[in-house]
């Protein structure tokens, strides 16, 4: 407890590794937060002991059973008890949660970014793959002080890897034409698949999840809300970003593909499932075939995308298609639009009057007129004067 001396200055009595101590301060606001530090210690040594015996290995399974199956899907729990399995567990599994420190993920930071593919120069796991792997296990100690097993989070400082802006990949209208007037020869169903994500920017999962019941023929709206997982073999009545259907609108392009495949349809699905199972390895060895420039199947979301902003469409309305969480996932697609910067410059296309001359050719063809900032003028002071340069 704080108290008060004749002087007018506070001291703090203490006790520490079984000695006695006492600190004097100034003024009593100093010595009331220094009191509070000292709580904060006492409070972390309980925490610490407490962790003492609970190795990383046994809270990820803690971690797996009590948070992770209740809070998240199955695909992506099942991901990321194969990043602990995988990455986290053989660093520092056997090391006790309280024993735990920033270089411990450091190590494995470093070591993911000097894995190499076996023979080649090229790097094994992506910046991207690395941040998700560092997040993990920053949010693992994030529950861990939540649960009260640990005071602070040992890798909350562990940096991530900086990454560069993804490029994406698309066709343009003729290669997209050009594939598919061969496909449609070779296999009509596959090609009715790539039409359909062309014009709609659905995901394989989406498109493979995709029913009868979701298509509203009268209103040439479908709905989005179903997934089919080809890992898992499973359907998720969610999207990726979604856990509501979003209605949509079609057009004519796919109100006609969907139309004709009705009189003929077979199961609940559009599209057979076990036909789309290879799809981007067949849409790969499709490409090499008719000679048309290889993407791969999620780029056929990229050229839905594309060819909206290239037709002048606005980024929010992309945004809504696309079914973006955020903007800035659109902004992507900024660059193709035919307005981006267009007449950003011409701001400076400034008739200057009175004040000076104009931004325009001289009557001699050779000579332009260029304003430069001058002295300040003498009849007002706060107005900045203009000087005339001739350039040839």
């Amino acid at each position: 407890m704080a108290e008060k001396l004749m002087s007018g200055s506070w001291r703090v009595r203490f006790r520490k590794n079984g000695n006695r101590h006492s600190r004097v301060f100034s003024t009593k606001d100093s010595a009331l937060k220094f009191e509070a530090s000292l709580r904060l210690e006492s409070v972390e040594d309980i925490l610490q002991d407490e962790a003492s015996d609970l190795t990383f290995s046994e809270f990820s399974e803690k971690w797996l059973n009590e948070y992770c199956r209740v809070e998240k899907a199955e695909t992506q729990w099942k991901e990321d008890k194969s990043v602990i399995d995988n990455h986290l567990k053989p660093a520092f599994g056997a090391i006790q949660l309280g024993s735990l420190r920033k270089m411990d993920l450091n190590e494995v930071k470093l070591k993911l970014q000097r894995s190499f593919k076996p023979g080649k120069k090229r790097v094994l796991y992506a910046p991207k793959t690395i941040n998700n792997i560092i997040g993990l296990a920053k949010k693992m100690m994030n529950t861990a002080t939540e649960w009260e097993l640990l005071a602070r989070n040992p890798f909350l400082e562990v940096k991530k890897i900086k990454v560069r802006e993804q490029d994406f990949d698309f066709w343009t209208t003729e290669e997209r034409d050009g594939f598919l007037s061969k496909c449609y020869e070779d296999d009509p169903e596959f090609a009715d698949a790539v039409q359909v994500a062309c014009h709609t920017g659905l995901r394989l999962g989406e498109l493979a999840g995709l029913t009868w019941i979701a298509i509203d023929f009268n209103r040439k709206m479908f709905a989005v809300k179903d997934t089919y997982c080809f890992k898992l073999k499973k359907e998720f009545n969610h999207t990726k970003t979604h856990d509501k259907a979003i209605h949509l609108p079609m057009n004519q392009i796919v109100m006609s593909i969907l139309m004709r495949r009705k009189t003929s349809r077979q199961g609940v699905t559009i599209f057979t499932q076990d036909r789309l199972k290879d799809a981007c390895k067949k849409l790969q060895s499709r490409c090499r075939k008719y000679g048309v420039r290889q993407i791969r199947f999620h780029d056929l979301r990229h050229t839905f995308a594309s060819s909206l902003a290239m037709a002048g469409v606005d980024l929010m309305v992309i945004k809504d298609l696309m079914r973006h969480k955020s903007y800035q996932m659109t902004l992507r697609y900024a660059h193709l639009h035919p307005d981006h910067l267009r007449g950003a410059t011409d701001v400076l296309n400034i008739e200057f009057g009175s004040r000076g001359p104009s931004l325009a050719h001289d009557k001699n063809p050779k000579l332009f007129v260029w304003p430069t900032f001058g002295p300040r003028n003498e009849k007002n002071p706060n107005e900045l004067g203009f000087n005339a340069v001739a350039t040839n």
